[in-house]
């Protein structure tokens, strides 16, 4: 994500590139169980983190000094730490109509806490 940052991109540029074309290596989650439609195939999971928190776009948490502006359509940026560099966990909920937030990083095993397939009304607990 720095990386890209600091090619002169902003994390909308980031959020942008992730939404029109999906990498295989971030995980997109959606709050809401019907996945905005994407629901109808395979299992869904309920995850949980208590441990995120929204962070400022600023040179304190990114631990760079940043040359883009932030605005309203710069996307939310979620983390476990204080500080990127320290994180386990990044996250970014995209602006927009779009619910979705997706990981730039692994979503731990822990905090997977119920599953059910596609068709069931219910969660079944991990």
């Amino acid at each position: 994500m720095l990386a890209y940052c600091a090619k002169g991109k902003s994390p909308l540029d980031l959020s942008r590139l992730i939404i029109s074309s999906p990498q295989p290596e971030f995980v997109s989650t959606d709050p809401d169980p019907d996945c905005g439609g994407y629901s109808t195939k395979g299992f869904i999971y309920l995850i949980e983190f208590s441990q995120l928190e929204n962070r400022e776009w600023n040179d304190f948490v990114l631990g760079i000094k940043i040359d883009f502006k932030v605005n309203s359509f710069v996307p939310k940026l979620f983390l476990d730490t204080s500080s990127l560099f320290w994180a386990k966990i990044i996250a970014l909920k995209h602006f927009g109509a779009t619910k979705e937030v997706t990981f730039l990083t692994g979503i731990p095993s822990a905090n997977i806490v119920a599953y059910k397939k596609s068709g069931d009304n219910s969660f079944m607990k991990m």
